[in-house]
Formats: C-alpha cells, sequence, structure tokens
C-alpha cells in the first residue's frame, strides 16, 4: 500500500495578523456600505495569522496581471525548493530516486509548469514523470494524493507532490464582491510537500474522484 512521507511545509517572511488584515480591508473595501456587516467574517474565521509575499502596503493598490504572474512565478519557486529540500532530508530520499512530481496550485499561472522549473534545480532524472494540476480550489491538496497515489501504483517509484498556493496575489483591492472579502479573511500564502511511496508515515486506503454538476460558480473566481 501507498503511503505519505516527510511533510513539510515552507512560508513567505511576511505575517500578519487576522487583525492587520481587517484594519487593511476597513481601508480598501470602504466604499462597500454593508461591509460593516461582513466584519464577522474576519472574527468567526477561526484564522489568527498568515504569511504573505509582499508587505500589507503593497495590496492596498491594484497591480498589474503581469507583474502579479512574474511574483508567482518567483516566489512560488522560492517555497517549493525550501520545503522540497526539507522532504527529501525527513524522507532520507534524494532527489535522483524520485519517479514523478505532481504540482498543485489553482492561485497563478506558469507556462512552462512549476514542475518543469522544479526540474532544474534539483538532480532528478531527466525521465522523471511530471503532472501540474490546475484550478481544483481548496480540493486540489486531496486530488493530488490520490493523482500521486495512482502513479506510485503504476511506476512503483517515490512520487514527490507539491501544493503551492499564493492566495494574496488574486486580492483586488477595487474588487468589492462578497468572494474577494471572504477570500481576505481566509486565505494566505505557503507550500508544503511530501513524497508517496512504499513505506511511510501514513497510509493511503483508497480514494475516490466525484465532481458536483453546475457548481462552476462557487470557486468566486471570474
Amino acid at each position: 500500500m501507498p503511503y505519505l512521507k516527510g511533510i513539510c511545509s515552507s512560508f513567505p517572511k511576511y505575517k500578519a495578523s487576522q487583525k492587520d488584515i481587517l484594519d487593511l480591508s476597513r481601508q480598501v473595501f470602504r466604499k462597500r456600505k454593508d461591509f460593516g456587516r461582513m466584519e464577522k467574517v474576519f472574527k468567526n474565521s477561526g484564522v489568527n495569522n498568515r504569511y504573505l509575499v509582499k508587505s500589507l502596503d503593497w495590496y492596498k493598490v491594484n497591480h498589474s496581471w503581469a507583474e502579479r504572474s512574474s511574483l508567482f512565478k518567483k516566489n512560488s519557486l522560492i517555497l517549493l525548493k525550501n520545503c522540497i529540500n526539507k522532504t527529501l532530508k525527513a524522507a532520507d530520499i534524494k532527489s535522483s530516486e524520485i519517479g514523478a512530481i505532481v504540482v498543485i496550485n489553482t492561485t497563478g499561472i506558469a507556462t512552462p509548469s512549476l514542475d518543469a522549473e522544479i526540474l532544474n534545480h534539483f538532480n532528478f532524472k531527466n525521465t522523471t514523470k511530471r503532472l501540474p494540476i490546475f484550478g481544483y480550489g481548496c480540493s486540489g491538496g486531496v486530488l493530488g494524493i490520490s493523482r500521486a497515489v495512482e502513479i506510485y501504483n503504476s511506476i512503483k517509484q517515490p512520487v514527490l507532490v507539491c501544493n503551492v498556493e499564493l492566495c494574496s496575489l488574486t486580492f483586488k483591492p477595487k474588487n468589492f464582491s462578497k468572494a474577494n472579502i471572504v477570500s481576505t479573511a481566509l486565505f494566505g500564502d505557503g507550500a508544503a510537500s511530501y513524497i508517496v511511496d512504499g513505506e511511510g508515515d501514513c497510509e493511503v486506503k483508497k480514494s475516490l474522484d466525484y465532481t458536483w454538476r453546475n457548481t462552476l460558480d462557487l470557486m468566486g473566481w471570474d
């Protein structure tokens, strides 16, 4: 049976409390008359702190798609290289032993995809299988486990799984939609990685894919 091991994470240097985020939101969403009633989302979210790739002042103004995409690629690679190094060490596996790489994200786009970028920063084999998974939102992490297990069962070699989300880079201060405000109360930036192998700390029993039809609007990202 497949197992997970070497689970590690990495975060950017900027850290903000929920109070800091609420103060920022009061500034940028002040034109929305009912924002006062939405403040309870911040207080009831269960989030106390989160990490961000930029200082809070950066989020007060709009930034171009090009700038945000550049920041996404740069910071994603920094975080992924950090946590992958820790995962390989924790799992006592060399990068040359990895048979496949799965990278999951939703909050940014890079072409070539991030898995291709990662391949150039470690001593992975040129024959390493690569699978980028994009656009699944919060369910992407679970789907990544499922796909990695399927690959492991096929090749019987360690599979490296990487998750990276820089949610703050999707924030738009002039977007007064409820979806944008709620996401501001919940999400931060970070990366995590682990290995699926024949032994480890957590056994994966089984998985199931299920898609609810006519739910395309639930992610709130137009």
